[in-house]
């Protein structure tokens, strides 16, 4: 996320590829934080908001919108844990609020 904040569009895109691999590996299903949530769950959610927020970046609005939808959901099918598995909220984060995106984007 900081390359995409930082407009290193295309290392950005690297580097969404590289989560891509490891969030699709069968084995991060087996990997738990204290039998609550499990890795591949919590990538689930750090992928989709890495690419939805590049897809913002790459004026791919309704696209990106609908990434961190699934962000957001992924985010939601989490178990309540604290300190939370996930710590960087999908709709909490200021640049990319779920409510307030597209008018973030519109004032660029």
């Amino acid at each position: 996320m900081a390359q995409v904040r930082k407009s290193a569009l295309e290392e950005a895109a690297r580097e969404a590829g590289a989560l891509r691999a490891i969030a699709a590996d069968p084995a991060m299903a087996e990997v738990s934080f204290f039998d609550i949530n499990n890795a591949g769950a919590v990538l689930k959610v750090a992928e989709a908001l890495l690419r939805g927020e590049l897809l913002l970046a790459q004026d791919r609005i309704a696209e990106g919108l609908a990434v961190l939808r699934e962000a957001a959901a992924a985010e939601d099918a989490l178990a309540y844990n604290e300190p939370a598995d996930w710590p960087l909220p999908v709709c909490n984060d200021p640049v990319i609020s779920c409510s307030g995106v597209t008018l973030e984007k519109e004032h660029r």
